[in-house]
């Protein structure tokens, strides 16, 4: 019973912050926010560099990666890999980083719009 209650309280209070949070910084659109945040990142390392941090990983890296990561497997994820510049980036830093110990049986699969 107290499993439940957890669940759905904090899935509406989840809800209720995302909403104020989004009116705070202003975004009308939650996922074409995430685009232009990732398209900046994709930006940001450019074509000279690897990663944010230059030749390896940094915790900027990490931080966007674990994002990534976690969506895997959800539309948003492919939403993301076909709607924005990020895919080579996260590929590089799926070769880096390896595959998730969770999912060590499951290959990521990267689909990035060519």
């Amino acid at each position: 019973m107290e499993r439940h209650l957890s669940k759905y309280v904090g899935a509406m209070v989840m809800y209720l912050i995302a909403k104020r949070s989004k009116k705070k910084y202003g975004i009308d659109d939650e996922r074409l926010t995430l685009y232009a945040a990732l398209n900046s990142c994709a930006d940001a390392v450019g074509d000279k560099r690897m990663f944010l941090g230059g030749h390896e990983p940094n915790k900027a890296d990490l931080s966007v990666f674990g994002v990534l990561r976690a969506m895997h497997g959800l539309d948003t994820y492919n939403d993301v890999m076909r709607e924005t510049k990020i895919g080579p980036w996260f590929r590089c830093m799926t070769d880096r980083v390896g595959s998730s110990s969770r999912t060590a049986s499951k290959q990521l699969e990267i689909t990035v719009k060519e």
